[in-house]
């Protein structure tokens, strides 16, 4: 009996190890043994454009401002031949209503991110003043050339956030995993970050400024002549790094409190919450 039962197990072994066997096979080569590629392409007159809504369940999100009045939007990359086949014509949905353009760039339904397939949304759009912006990510990284907008919203997910450059009134930024880079941003700026690290440079601090970061280092960085109010939590900081004269109010380690450049009562405040991770306030470089 004994003898009996040892080999039933060695056969189920067999057995679990033949079918794992099989299924890491089958997802290799759905995933990388008959992979096609993917390009899918729309266009529209964007004179009259001066909304964007843009939502990404997998892809990664370029916006680029162009010359001209022309937007061209594309989804681009390489996913299993079969997820391309049956799904096609439903990955990349682009609407113009009125002077608003929404983008929906989906996955295959059976799309399985292992690191092999990759997709890339490109919108190049004209390059102007716009009313707003809105860019949502569930898996995947932003970047965002230099833009002009009376307001921008990023939300994401999970994946990486780049901003080259920002001009206008309001611009918000939360994520729940990923780090956030910001360069050259101006207007009031409102950035949430659950895991990862922020940096956030000002080319001007004319309006208030919140930065909340729960696990992750903060940066942020302003005009050396900036006239501002301070008001900096770091409530588990192994480093509190300040490199511009800061005439402090409080400070008590985790609570700064103070100005810069003799900052008047009614001043832009510059306020950060940081509840894990190191902080610096420095000045732009050059």
């Amino acid at each position: 009996m004994k003898r009996n039962n040892m080999g039933s197990k060695v056969t189920m072994g067999f057995a679990v190890l033949a079918l794992a066997a099989t299924m890491v096979g089958c997802s290799s080569t759905a995933l990388t043994g008959k992979e096609s590629s993917l390009d899918l392409e729309k266009s529209f007159d964007g004179k009259d454009v001066t909304s964007l809504q843009i939502q990404s369940s997998a892809a990664e999100i370029h916006l680029i401002p162009i010359d001209g009045d022309k937007i061209q939007v594309s989804l681009k990359g390489t996913l299993g031949e079969k997820d391309i086949e049956k799904e096609k014509d439903t990955m990349l949905n682009a609407t113009l209503s009125g002077s608003q353009l929404t983008i929906i760039a989906k996955k295959p339904s059976q799309f399985l991110n292992l690191g092999t397939g990759k997709l890339q949304l490109d919108v190049q759009v004209p390059k102007k003043v716009y009313n707003s912006i809105k860019l949502e990510s569930s898996s995947g990284d932003i970047t965002v050339d230099p833009f002009e907008a009376k307001q921008f919203t990023i939300d994401v997910q999970s994946g990486n956030t780049k901003v080259a450059g920002f001009k206008g009134d309001e611009f918000i930024a939360s994520a729940q995993s990923g780090n956030m880079k910001f360069d050259k941003m101006s207007g009031h700026v409102n950035v949430t970050v659950q895991s990862g690290d922020v940096s956030l440079s000002m080319a001007e601090m004319l309006k208030d400024v919140s930065v909340e970061t729960h696990s992750g280092d903060t940066r942020v960085f302003l005009p050396e002549t900036s006239a501002v109010r301070v008001d900096v939590e770091a409530k588990s900081a192994d480093s509190l790094k300040l490199g511009l004269p800061l005439t402090t109010q409080t400070n008590d380690k985790q609570h700064i409190v103070g100005m810069t450049n003799n900052a008047s009562g009614n001043a832009p405040l510059l306020k950060v919450s940081s509840h894990s991770g190191d902080f610096e306030l420095g000045k732009v470089s050059n």
